[in-house]
């Protein structure tokens, strides 16, 4: 889940193939760069359609998103979330000395303790909008 967090992922990937054996595999699990961009990705209701859609303002160029730490608790504290397309992730592993094996789009497990249009259309984005991906990667 800290491949956002690292501003440079050549070198986290390298990281992670050094602390591997040859043929040594590695599991990364971490939010989906093409659905869940902070502050660039949100939810949204078309009425006409009844529908929940997923509305992406930014997806193609890489972004350091500052991220407020403790939201609520006013600190001031701050990180950076580090967006990369999937394109430039996938480099990066490559870059690193690793090979993607496995792809895998997680969805959210969750469901609307409701009824009615609203209910059912969150459902059905909760099926269709990956929020997780899983790449599964061997040091070659």
């Amino acid at each position: 889940m800290a491949v956002h967090d690292v501003p440079d992922a050549v070198a986290m990937f390298s990281n992670i193939s050094r602390a591997l054996k040859p043929g040594g595999r590695a599991l990364f699990i971490f939010m989906h760069p093409c659905f869940r961009i902070p502050k660039q990705t949100h939810w949204g209701w078309d009425n006409d359609q009844k529908i929940q859609f997923r509305r992406i303002d930014r997806y193609g160029t890489p972004l350091e998103i500052p991220i407020t730490t403790h939201p609520g608790k006013d600190s001031g504290e701050e990180t950076a979330f580090h967006h990369r397309p999937l394109s430039e992730l996938l480099t990066s592993i490559g870059q690193g000395g690793l090979a993607v094996t496995g792809c895998e789009e997680l969805y959210s497990h969750r469901r609307s303790q409701g009824s009615g249009p609203f209910s059912k259309a969150e459902h059905r984005a909760a099926e269709e909008f990956p929020l997780f991906i899983a790449l599964s990667a061997v040091r070659v």
